[in-house]
């Protein structure tokens, strides 16, 4: 994780320490308000992650899913965006998007060339449709969620076009040579953005003596977030993927769900909902988060 850097593993203790307080807010509200007070404290401020390079990731050399070839990996049970997601990430132009997800082949020349094929009349595919879809979470709904039905187009050539609706998540993220890839591996513990944001709920609600604000926090926390994932897009090798732009990055931090505004409750749900976005790849926190505050 740190090569070594003693400094670096302070830093990463103090976040733990705040996940920790995190875990015994509901039951032992003073104890963990103690423990925030503690590790956001101004004087403290040197000791605590400041950037990207100070979160705590166990970094894997790419012959981690590439010298057992048999070894067997879950990426396959990965199937779908839901529907939640997918819509939260694209009305708000989220350039993380391309990173947790690749398009599906659904351009508008194809889905009219599939309609017009008379085997497929009764398996139409909607006008309108984008290269961004989801589909149901719900395991009892899979078979009748159209999103998900299987669909291929026949081209002149012989070679068949996937024309499922649903996006796939890029696998990559969790398996380098998925499909031929070249990517590295990784495991988050505790990102930087995580500890902003966490550092951003603790200061908003139990308004905690801090060297930055819970917007600060918050709004730090969120083009980190950017940053990492823009890098991760690369470093995974995931399917076709193009870096993020400035434009891209500037455009997403001012949309109204995302700038920072509103009541307390409002600006709760802003960094919940980013912080669930953070935990993409790390299942175990964003299920003790949900467990934790109800949230999604």
């Amino acid at each position: 994780a740190y090569n070594g850097d003693t400094e670096k593993w302070i830093k990463a203790a103090n976040g733990l320490r705040l996940r920790l307080a995190s875990r015994l807010w509901k039951r032992k509200p003073e104890v963990a308000k103690s423990i925030a007070t503690e590790v956001l404290a101004p004087a403290n401020a040197e000791y605590v992650f400041s950037d990207n390079d100070d979160s705590f990731i166990l970094w894997f050399d790419k012959l981690y899913t590439n010298i057992h070839t048999g070894d067997w990996h879950s990426v396959r049970d990965m199937e779908i965006a839901t529907y939640a997601i997918m819509d939260y990430l694209t009305r708000n132009e989220d350039p993380r998007k391309k990173v947790f997800f690749y398009r599906n082949n659904l351009t508008p020349e194809n889905i009219a060339a599939y309609n017009a094929l008379p085997d497929n009349a009764a398996r139409q595919i909607p006008v309108g449709t984008t290269r961004w879809e989801g589909s149901t979470a719900v395991y009892d709904k899979l078979a009748n969620d159209v999103n998900r039905l299987s669909r291929s187009l026949k081209l002149s050539d012989g070679t068949s076009v996937n024309m499922r609706i649903a996006n796939y998540p890029q696998a990559r993220l969790w398996k380098g040579n998925d499909n031929d890839g070249n990517g590295g591996n990784w495991a988050p513990i505790m990102t930087y953005a995580d500890f902003c944001l966490l550092s951003a709920e603790f200061v908003l609600r139990e308004n905690i003596a801090s060297s930055k604000t819970a917007q600060e926090w918050y709004e730090d926390g969120v083009e980190a977030s950017i940053d990492l994932w823009d890098f991760l897009g690369t470093y995974c090798d995931v399917l076709y993927y193009e870096a993020m732009t400035d434009a891209e990055k500037t455009a997403f931090l001012t949309q109204p769900d995302i700038a920072w505004a509103g009541t307390q409750a409002e600006q709760l749900d802003q960094i919940y909902a980013q912080t669930y976005i953070e935990h993409y790849k790390n299942a175990d926190e964003a299920w003790a988060f949900w467990k934790r505050t109800g949230y999604p």
